[in-house]
């Protein structure tokens, strides 16, 4: 979906593979915080994150958000609030932008 309005995609498992290769990250919440860190460090530009689970428990949603995550969605995978959520965050950004 995001790449129809030309926004690349990278999942965090493809980045917490890459970084198990380098680093000792045991979880998507580690390597989120991971990206965060390096972000900050190298002055890197805010990659927006959704996390997407199957935990659903109370405190989930927080321990996602705490990580660095900005939103957080359930699976199954509801499409209509995945692009919600998108599109959530793509105006956030434009604010912060503008």
């Amino acid at each position: 979906m995001a790449r129809h309005f030309g926004h690349s995609v990278h999942t965090i498992n493809e980045w917490l593979r890459n970084a198990r290769r380098k680093l000792a990250v045991s979880s998507s919440r580690e390597a989120t915080r991971l990206l965060r860190e390096r972000e900050k460090a190298e002055g890197l530009p805010h990659m927006p994150v959704i996390a997407l689970t199957a935990h659903a428990m109370v405190g989930d949603r927080e321990r996602c958000l705490e990580s660095g995550a900005d939103e957080y969605v359930t699976k199954p995978i509801n499409a209509g609030q995945l692009i919600d959520t998108m599109l959530d965050l793509l105006e956030r950004r434009a604010a912060v932008l503008s």
